[in-house]
């Protein structure tokens, strides 16, 4: 990764989002931009010496916290101020970069923000929402796939953020298939047995899915929707990352965001990165 971009507010998430950044900059030997946005005040009971004083805090704020992760590293920093709403400027100033990395919610950070939400959706490039205070590089991830061509982004994603990490490969089987084939009554066995074979069946196609990676990939099928047992199962192995991938829409402005990669995304305990896939968007 050559260009590393990092939007933060004044929050202590903010500050876990730099920190972040700072460590995957220096992972890769790269600088670091870092990018704060003023959006206007709405308040109109304050008066114009007011709104300039509140702008004027915001910068020296900002400037501070660059000033504190500048200290714990050694990596070039860039640092712009801009101004407008915050989703639409990072996602103008990101277009370029190989990773850009963002908070969860300013308010409370085991949820994702409306900004996040709005960045995943809009940015071209792979986005990282960061939810826990960092300490290291990451080493426990779990890449959640359906076992498509377009989910392979997400092995590619957790591979590149993350080298050296101990990497398991994740597939969600629903269970709503054998509800309905059990209250079909369409095949006379054994509901687990019919179970039982399915697992057997996805866990052969996922370890298939995985031969193209490094031969010490961990594969790892559970049942449940995928948002729930992704989460899940992220939150008892304990986690530190979870990829998705998101199938955009390639060079046009509208970006989609799958509603299960979102879900992931929300669902997670840790932080989550999700991969943009090249794609065509056809108007119906």
């Amino acid at each position: 990764m050559r260009r590393v971009m990092a939007a933060f507010d004044l929050t202590p998430t903010g500050r876990r989002v730099v920190d972040r950044a700072r460590i995957i900059a220096e992972q890769f030997k790269t600088h670091l931009e870092l990018v704060h946005v003023l959006e206007e005040c709405e308040d109109p009971f304050l008066s114009e010496d007011e709104a300039r004083f509140l702008t004027d805090h915001r910068h020296t704020a900002a400037a501070a916290v660059v000033d504190w992760v500048a200290g714990r590293t050694s990596v070039p920093i860039e640092f712009e101020v801009v101004k407008g709403a915050a989703s639409a400027q990072v996602a103008r100033l990101a277009r370029e970069v190989d990773l850009l990395i963002t908070g969860t919610s300013s308010i409370d950070a085991a949820q994702l923000g409306p900004v996040t939400r709005r960045l995943a959706r809009k940015a071209r490039s792979p986005v990282l929402a960061v939810r826990r205070q960092p300490r290291v590089p990451y080493r426990r991830v779990f890449a959640a796939v359906d076992l498509s061509e377009y989910s392979r982004e997400a092995v590619e994603l957790a591979l590149a953020l993350a080298p050296e990490a101990e990497l398991t490969v994740v597939f969600a089987l629903t269970p709503r298939a054998d509800v309905l084939l059990g209250q079909s009554r369409l095949f006379e066995q054994d509901p687990t047995q019919r179970r039982n074979e399915r697992l057997a069946k996805a866990e052969e196609a996922l370890d298939g899915y995985v031969t193209r990676w490094r031969d010490d990939l961990r594969t790892l099928v559970v049942e449940g929707p995928p948002s729930q047992a992704v989460g899940e199962v992220a939150r008892r192995r304990g986690a530190d990352l979870v990829t998705v991938a998101s199938r955009g829409a390639g060079a046009s402005s509208m970006v989609l965001l799958g509603g299960t990669a979102e879900e992931i995304m929300a669902a997670a305990p840790c932080d989550t990165a999700v991969a943009r896939i090249e794609g065509i968007f056809r108007r119906p």
